[in-house]
């Protein structure tokens, strides 16, 4: 196995026997060798090495768990989502804290410097099916980036205030927390994320041509990269975190004598007192050095706005509501915006190509995007927008043509059913069948005098 790579935003890179792998940032896309695949639909031939790939990429970021590669770690079948879980309140610092339902462990290795928690998480199956299937994954984490569901354990742990952080629930004997749960839309292809996700295919040793890098997995250490470019080098009983300007190295070992090495010393070996193990620190240093000047490199040419996002101001343009469907809305920018009846909002900006994408905010909160051009789930609401977007887009003059050429079809409609009703000798499918033949012609010669117009 060679490096392996996790990305800002999610996605993963890697060569496993030979075969160079990369994840979509939902993990629910796979490019192996140059061939694109579903993960949950994978050929049988790249089933392990894109478990290995997979399998560090779950212990790092945002889990996905595919049938076709995890059937026979299916530890737990359940009728409801598992999406809570109970801590003991006012528990004593310790190593390990277990939720009273025994469904998360939570420990702390301060030899390496690392959270790991093991908790239930959902199976992508690939058909439907009314029960979840749960297997039990492990993640780990440092203490500067603990993710929101875990910081009232770890704080615990730590022996930290637990007052100010954010939980679902608190009682005299237990404080609820969330856990993570399994979202089905990141799993559409027609999801930005999937659709629009391309392999990088650079030399790994270039780290300053990549995207920010969040961790990376060689023959023999693990690098993890905060967003302000602190870095933390796992070892064996022993980790070495920088400083956020790149000047020293502290070795925690477990002890409380910490001993610090500054990173442009002559130093070639360095030595766990406690184990007696020696640690090359020339090429730690020198692969530590690539991965904060990548992190550098990204955080100067970050832009300022997030450029994905439909490029919608509050200045409104115009504004329709439709009965039982939903509230349009036009912006001055070109952007517009449906607000359905279901729940469901939808925008997207003015530019609509093949690869536009379209934000997505579900009934339930969720959000995420998808092609304005390839809607899969979306057809009807995307075809709505759209309809209304040239709508908005027309003059005054054109809607006034536009508004009177449609009373006319409406009325000539509603004549055309009356005679169907009334005549036996005409069949009503009949009657149908020659009213929209004659309402497309009449539509395309009224586009052609518009043109002219």
């Amino acid at each position: 196995m060679e490096s392996l790579f996790i990305f800002r935003d999610n996605s993963c890179s890697g060569t496993v026997d030979n075969k160079l792998i990369h994840f979509s940032p939902t993990g629910a896309v796979v490019i192996v060798d140059g061939c694109r695949f579903l993960t949950n639909a994978l050929p049988s031939k790249y089933h392990q090495c894109v478990k290995a790939l997979l399998e560090f990429r779950n212990s790092f970021t945002d889990p996905y768990i595919p049938e076709i590669l995890f059937k026979e770690d299916v530890k737990l079948i359940n009728n409801e989502p598992l999406e809570f879980t109970r801590w003991e309140r006012n528990s004593k610092p310790t190593e390990k804290i277990v939720s009273i339902d025994r469904l998360v462990t939570l420990t702390f290795n301060d030899k390496q410097q690392l959270f790991s928690v093991t908790y239930p998480y959902p199976v992508h199956l690939i058909e439907a099916n009314r029960k979840i299937h749960y297997t039990v994954i492990t993640q780990l984490f440092s203490p500067s980036e603990i993710p929101l569901y875990w910081k009232y354990p770890a704080a615990v742990l730590l022996g930290q205030d637990t007052t100010k952080i954010s939980v679902v629930g608190k009682s005299d004997q237990y404080v609820t927390t969330t856990i993570p749960t399994f979202n089905l839309a990141n799993t559409s292809p027609s999801n930005s994320l999937n659709s629009m996700f391309n392999a990088n295919f650079i030399n790994f040793l270039q780290f300053s041509a990549m995207k920010p890098i969040k961790a990376v997995r060689t023959k023999t250490d693990l690098f993890l990269v905060s967003p302000s470019g602190q870095i933390q080098i796992v070892l064996d009983n022993a980790a070495l975190i920088s400083d956020l300007e790149f000047k020293f190295f502290t070795l925690y070992n477990g002890t409380c004598d910490l001993d610090v090495y500054r990173v442009d010393s002559s130093v070639q070996w360095i030595t766990n007192t406690v184990t007696g193990q020696e640690y090359q620190m020339k090429n730690l240093v020198t692969t530590s050095l690539s991965l904060y000047q990548n992190c550098v490199a990204y955080q100067m040419n970050e832009p300022k706005e997030n450029t994905r996002d439909p490029p919608l101001n509050v200045n409104i343009k115009d504004e329709v509501s439709v009965p039982e469907v939903g509230l349009f809305t036009m912006y001055q920018s070109g952007g517009v915006r449906g607000a359905y009846t279901d729940g469901t909002i939808i925008e997207f900006g003015k530019e609509v190509t093949d690869t536009s994408p379209a934000q997505v905010t579900d009934n339930s909160g969720q959000k995420f995007q998808i092609r304005v051009l390839n809607p899969i789930g979306y057809e009807d609401k995307i075809k709505h927008l759209l309809d209304f977007k040239k709508w908005f887009e027309l003059d005054e003059q054109t809607r006034k043509r536009v508004t009177i050429q449609r009373e006319y079809e409406r009325n000539y409609y509603q004549k055309l059913i009356s005679r169907s009703q009334m005549s036996t000798s005409m069949p009503f499918e009949k009657s149908i069948t020659e009213l929209l033949l004659t309402m497309q012609k009449r539509n395309l010669e009224f586009l052609e005098q518009s043109k002219t117009c």
